[in-house]
């Protein structure tokens, strides 16, 4: 897990820096992604650190988190019109 984030969040850090640079319409929905997406980042780090001290009772806590927040972000997605991932 920690070499996966480790690798995978410059990509989320950029994906961020893009969101908060392009103009966007006031609307509370984008900021309250752009929040998920930061704190989803900040849970997969914790989950990382977690996994690499041996904790495995908190690092499924904090994946049940991650996993709680991943949803929310997909359902916000959905409501601001995306049909898929980007990444698909």
């Amino acid at each position: 897990m920690p070499a996966y984030v480790d690798a995978t969040a410059p990509a989320v850090e950029e994906q961020l820096r893009q969101l908060r640079a392009l103009p966007r319409p006031d609307d509370d929905r984008i900021e309250a992604y752009v929040a998920k997406v930061e704190q989803a980042l900040r849970l997969a780090r914790d989950l990382a650190a977690a996994a690499e001290r041996g904790h495995e009772a908190e690092a499924r806590a904090v994946g049940r988190r991650t996993q709680a927040v991943t949803q929310e972000l997909r359902a916000l997605a959905r409501e601001l019109g995306a049909e898929r991932c980007s990444s698909q």
